[in-house]
């Protein structure tokens, strides 16, 4: 019989905060980082992520768990594939939803930057920039005043027509967003570490889970094989 971690079925006591908000059991026998509780905020993203996390731990729990109870592994084994397998899709189907979603965040923060004044205006703004040397800092302070039509002449074309390096543009692209949408900015960086972790998570679980199957069902057949020669 496969030997399983001796803090299989601990739990972590007494409940913490993170236990508390979230109604998930923190577990010892599944990295920190996979509870639900980790992901902070209340957007679309956020939430959604904290449901597949949810799926995944509760799924992981429930195997170990029964891991720990039963004797026979090939059977286990058997039973388990199916079921992993529904939250291993319940997860990817969370994945993809929020790959679209950091899309269309991006797509409606760069909205946010779109030309305001005519190509004309917008290139004579680009010339006077570029003959000074001082166009990062100066720049920096016409964003935080808030000038939106200087902000996206600059923005929307090559940054040495500016002045400026791909790097120093990359900086003042930023600093807008956050000027001019930072409600999107937030929510697009809730749903980007919901992503990451979702994905980080769904690929341990499949990796683990997949390992333990692949050894429970060898158990069997080492038994087998021995039994019957």
């Amino acid at each position: 019989m496969a030997q399983q971690p001796h803090d299989m079925n601990r739990r972590a006591s007494p409940p913490s905060n993170t236990e508390a908000t979230t109604g998930v059991v923190v577990r010892l026998d599944i990295p920190p980082d996979h509870h639900p509780a980790v992901l902070k905020g209340d957007g679309p993203g956020a939430t959604l992520g904290r449901d597949a996390l949810t799926g995944l731990y509760d799924a992981y729990g429930k195997i170990n768990d029964t891991a720990s109870k039963v004797q026979d592994k090939g059977r286990l084994a058997q039973a388990a594939q199916p079921f992993a397998e529904r939250a291993v899709q319940q997860a990817g189907r969370a994945v993809t939803t929020l790959r679209k979603q950091v899309e269309h965040l991006d797509t409606e923060i760069a909205s946010t930057l779109k030309p305001t004044v005519e190509p004309g205006l917008a290139a004579q703004i680009r010339s006077h920039w570029s003959r000074t040397d001082k166009a990062l800092s100066g720049l920096r302070k016409v964003i935080e005043e808030g000038d939106t039509a200087t902000a996206s002449a600059v923005l929307n074309a090559p940054a040495y027509l500016s002045g400026l390096s791909d790097k120093d543009q990359a900086i003042l692209r930023q600093m807008a967003a956050q000027k001019f949408a930072p409600e999107k900015v937030a929510q697009r960086a809730e749903t980007a570490d919901a992503l990451a972790r979702v994905e980080r998570a769904t690929d341990h679980f499949m990796e683990t889970i997949a390992g333990r199957l692949r050894e429970w069902r060898d158990e069997d057949a080492k038994i087998i094989e021995e039994a019957l020669r």
